[in-house]
């Protein structure tokens, strides 16, 4: 779980956080109780990359 966290974090572009999505489903079905810390983690990391200006997104 610390290492998806830490791919969560180190993620800068829009397409490698939804190219993590379908890791994040299936290690949360592993691991229900862990689910919703990676999913709050995906939540935050989504918006902070929403609210970069188009002008300067790169991908």
């Amino acid at each position: 779980m610390e290492d998806l966290l830490k791919k969560i974090k180190d993620c800068n572009t829009m397409p490698e956080l939804d190219a993590m999505r379908l890791e994040l489903v299936k290690a949360g079905k592993a691991f229900p109780d862990s689910f919703q810390t990676l999913q709050a983690a995906f939540i935050k990391k989504k918006n902070q990359l929403n609210r970069i200006p188009l002008s300067k997104r790169e991908w």
